[in-house]
């Protein structure tokens, strides 16, 4: 309730109109509104630290919410690098392997001709020394059974010196009858009547001297 002066309730004796002129004022100020009273300067201190802390919570809440995004981002790119990095790998090592095995077996197959090579070069010799043996033994065989009848015929024979005087040692005298003659072949040509033998000698060595060098 609002304190009103004392004196408005107080009349005057001998003035009428004064109590009339007070009861005006009693209902002039009974009809006056009561201020409406402001709020507080603290409530509107806490409305400003609510606004201010509902917009700091609000930003810390988006940076968190992008900072958790990107770290995801930043965990699927790694990911992705990681299997691109496995797949380029794998595909590094199929083609070097591939590459690889190529020359390894070009390689091998190098090394098998060299081989071959040096063996048939270092075997030539040999195989045509066998040669010459094996054809000496043939015609010491043919020799001895041609010899070997009482008719005893004329025997020409005529090759390399050093065959001649082979197929001589392995006759030991018994083609005492034979007409030995060096000759510029390198077979051995034996003619008794009407029969010929050769030792063919000529064509071991080519076929040998057709092998790879």
């Amino acid at each position: 309730m609002t304190p009103r002066p004392v004196a408005l309730y107080l009349g005057r004796f001998g003035d009428h109109e004064r109590p009339d002129s007070a009861r005006e004022q009693l209902c002039e100020l009974d009809d006056v509104e009561e201020p409406v009273e402001e709020p507080a300067a603290a409530s509107r201190d806490d409305e400003q630290r609510a606004r201010e802390k509902a917009r700091d919570e609000g930003y810390a809440e988006g940076f968190a919410a992008a900072s958790h995004e990107q770290e995801e981002m930043r965990r699927a790119e790694h990911l992705a690098f990681e299997q691109q990095i496995v797949k380029e790998r794998d595909r590094w090592t199929q083609d070097e392997g591939a590459r690889l095995g190529a020359k390894m077996e070009a390689a091998l197959a190098e090394i098998e001709t060299r081989i071959g090579a040096s063996a048939a070069r270092i075997l030539r010799p040999f195989l045509v020394r066998q040669a010459g043996r094996k054809a000496i033994d043939e015609l010491a065989e043919s020799l001895k059974q041609m010899l070997s009848g009482s008719r005893n015929p004329l025997v020409e024979i005529t090759g390399p010196e050093d065959l001649l005087a082979a197929l001589q040692t392995r006759l030991a005298g018994s083609a005492a009858c034979a007409v030995w003659t060096p000759g510029p072949t390198m077979d051995v040509r034996i003619i008794a009547d009407q029969t010929l033998i050769e030792s063919r000698i000529q064509a071991w060595i080519q076929r040998i001297e057709a092998s790879p060098k």
